[in-house]
């Protein structure tokens, strides 16, 4: 028998096995070559988050080539790309999922249980059909649109028909020719699935590129206000990315709970949107007390009832979660204090200085619904012909007013949660 005849025979079993094997991830089917560049052994190891048994037959493979002279630079990338994966593995952050959804590639954006005061999520053609009509070629990629829907954020094809990210904003009944992203756009590799949280700043997408360690990864950064820029990206670790596509990360601060897609043990035309409850800060998976296999079913998402601490809570986080925006509890009527604990009342307060921040981010959220519904009426008032110069700085000095109320709404409830949070904790 060959080389090349046994080879083959080897990766027919080993594609067989990773076809039922509950661990696999289908590493090698996300891009063709790097299917054509690692042995399969390799790829099962890969498949069961074996990173470092991978990387010891990574580096024989790489000193094979070397020895036959061949080009080992794509082995070597790999080899960086597997020692971020051991990397990340060891410190598997303990996030708590709370439910999860497979949905069609087709409809994903339409099936998820968001509010609606995250704004809009999906492709631009559905986000703003306006932008959309202009630029015909990319109305069916990912885009994100504010609540007070004056930004959009969209992915565009650049010189070298690569996606990258750009910006639109809206100036009355305008949309000013999107512009790439200062701090994102250069980056090498693909970018799509942009989402800006609500305080203006956090931002999130996915990028497919040599930075990562699968195929598409999230990324998240800050934005520099006063500078117009973005800060360098920070790759977010596992359980949220993986060897295989994680894209498409979002927070609903409106219901408390984050979620993000991915396509690891999936087929084809599927992915799998998991729902968690964001930590206020981060906490890594104990190895020496749980074992290595239990960090890797934390980190690969093997069954998100173990992350479950509390199932009466879970459930009373997915009751929230699964409430449309017409039956939804008012967001001021909960204060979310941490992911185990949530307030119906400013009464429930412990700390004063707490309650005190707790009724200014009730009104303000109050003062921000109204301007939003006058914001709106001008905004249709001037698109239907009453144009005049003083409705136009007045919709202007509106947008402005509302940024800044946003920005305050954050900072009251982060005030709140904090004060809060020292005194009970005493």
């Amino acid at each position: 028998m060959s080389v090349n005849t046994f080879y083959n025979i080897k990766r027919v079993l080993f594609l067989l096995v990773c076809s039922t094997c509950f661990l696999c991830n289908s590493y090698g089917q996300y891009n063709e070559e790097r299917v054509e560049l690692l042995d399969s052994t390799i790829y099962e190891l890969i498949d069961c988050y074996q990173f470092e048994k991978a990387l010891q037959n990574l580096d024989e493979e790489i000193k094979a080539q070397t020895r036959l002279k061949q080009d080992v630079s794509k082995l070597l990338q790999e080899k960086e790309r597997l020692s971020r994966c051991a990397q990340m593995l060891s410190v598997t952050e303990d996030v708590c999922f709370i439910d999860s959804m497979i949905l069609s590639k087709t409809d994903m954006f339409s099936k998820l249980p968001l509010s609606s005061e995250i704004g809009k999520v999906g492709q631009l053609k559905d986000v703003n059909p306006l932008i959309a009509d202009k630029y015909d070629s990319i109305k069916s990629l990912a885009s994100y649109m504010n609540s007070i829907n004056d930004r959009i954020y969209l992915t565009m094809k650049d010189s070298d028909s690569v996606n990258k990210l750009y910006v639109s904003n809206r100036l009355l009944n305008e949309w000013t020719p999107p512009a790439p992203l200062s701090g994102i756009t250069n980056i090498e590799g693909s970018q799509s699935y942009p989402y800006m949280c609500a305080d203006g700043v956090t931002f999130y997408y996915s990028s497919c590129s040599t930075l990562g360690i699968g195929g598409s990864d999230i990324y998240v950064t800050r934005y520099v206000v006063d500078e117009d820029r973005f800060l360098k990206p920070e790759l977010l670790g596992m359980p949220f990315n993986s060897p295989a596509n994680d894209y498409f990360y979002i927070y609903d601060e409106d219901k408390g709970v984050g979620c993000f897609a991915t396509d690891r043990r999936q087929a084809e035309d599927s992915v799998c949107v998991y729902f968690f409850l964001p930590n206020s800060a981060r906490h890594t998976i104990e190895v020496d007390s749980l074992g290595n296999d239990s960090v890797v079913g934390y980190a690969q998402i093997r069954s998100i009832k173990d992350t479950w601490k509390d199932v009466g809570l879970v459930n009373q986080w997915k009751t929230i979660l699964h409430k449309n925006d017409s039956e939804s509890v008012d967001s001021r009527c909960r204060y979310i204090i941490k992911n185990d604990l949530i307030y119906t009342s400013i009464e429930d307060f412990v700390s004063l200085s707490a309650r005190d921040y707790a009724r200014q981010w009730t009104e303000a959220l109050e003062a921000l619904d109204t301007m939003k519904k006058d914001l709106e009426i001008m905004r249709k008032a001037y698109i239907y012909g009453n144009s005049e110069v003083v409705l136009r700085q007045k919709i202007l000095k509106s947008e402005k007013e509302i940024s800044s109320l946003i920005i305050k709404v954050n900072d009251l409830e982060k005030r709140m949660r904090k004060e809060e949070l020292i005194v009970i904790s005493q």
